[in-house]
């Protein structure tokens, strides 16, 4: 919707459990991912030049102490936007991050109002992920 690519994966495996995005697999891909990700970005933007991006990055869950990670700064955000702020510059997106949230956003600067934009991506974020709506700034 209105250009919005949101960034989601998990392992094969887990494909069929409601943890799929919260289980920790460690077995160091996640650069491997984030780089094969930044990779189709370039195709994504050929053919639709003002796409923007997101990502919400999920809470571990930690299955020995039946815990779960806060919402604030939680450790795939923490990884993953490092590594988007190393492979994607300011040059074609401008940058925002959520902590309390742990999301992140690439807003395309060739949109005509970056501010509105962002906005339009907050809303999806919120009606998307509607747990989330009482922490949005």
């Amino acid at each position: 919707m209105n250009n919005i690519f949101a960034i989601k994966f998990y392992a094969k495996p887990h494909r069929k459990s409601d943890l799929k995005y919260s289980k920790i697999v460690n077995k160091g891909d996640v650069h491997n991912i984030l780089t094969t990700i930044a990779s189709l970005v370039p195709h994504l933007l050929k053919t639709y030049p003002d796409a923007s991006f997101g990502f919400i990055g999920s809470r571990s869950y930690d299955k020995k102490v039946q815990k779960v990670e806060p919402y604030s700064r939680n450790q795939r955000f923490r990884i993953y936007g490092e590594l988007v702020k190393r492979l994607f510059g300011d040059q074609t997106f401008s940058h925002f991050s959520y902590d309390e949230i742990s999301a992140y956003l690439l807003v395309n600067k060739s949109v005509e109002d970056v501010k509105l934009k962002r906005r339009q991506i907050e809303i999806m974020f919120i009606d998307t992920y509607t747990e989330i709506h009482n922490l949005f700034i």
